[in-house]
């Protein structure tokens, strides 16, 4: 898998866009169509990409350099879902947003 937005940026908003962020849960509700929180989405995604060695990393929040060409930030707030997008620079030295709303439209 690439990490360009038109390939992984694809398969994270099919991923996201039938997603609803809840505070609990009752029995109707399941795995891929709701998510109790952020942490709860977070998980429902590692499970969703990581399949094999490489490919998918989980990078710390303050991690400058990774050898990564995009980045995905994913963040809830008041139960929506945000993603920005930034494309890096082959030293690193400059990362541009270059996609930053819902999931629908990456």
């Amino acid at each position: 898998m690439d990490g360009y937005p038109s390939g992984h940026g694809k398969e994270l908003a099919e991923f996201l866009k039938p997603i609803t962020i809840v505070n609990g849960f009752s029995g109707g509700m399941k795995e891929g169509t709701h998510a109790n929180g952020a942490g709860c989405l977070a998980a429902q995604l590692i499970k969703h990409f990581k399949k094999d060695i490489g490919g998918i990393y989980i990078e710390q929040p303050n991690c400058k350099d990774a050898g990564q060409e995009y980045e995905y930030h994913i963040t809830v707030n008041d139960g929506q879902i945000t993603v920005t997008v930034k494309s890096s620079s082959y030293d690193q030295s400059c990362k541009k947003i270059i996609f930053k709303g819902k999931s629908i439209n990456i």
